[in-house]
């Protein structure tokens, strides 16, 4: 039982770190995207507010 466990939690740790190092590299935006996210979230919400 305590090394059916220690397996999972191998296994775990293991999946967490696949996970980790896909999310840091994955890409990113750049600072004019998120600019242009931001804006057109403003265009957005003033449009739902009509």
């Amino acid at each position: 039982m305590q090394q059916e466990e220690a397996d999972k939690s191998k296994q775990d740790t293991k999946q967490l770190t696949e996970l980790e190092e896909f999310l840091l590299s994955a890409p990113t935006f750049s600072e004019k995207q998120l600019a242009e996210i931001e804006k057109t979230r403003v265009y957005i919400n003033q449009w739902q507010t009509k």
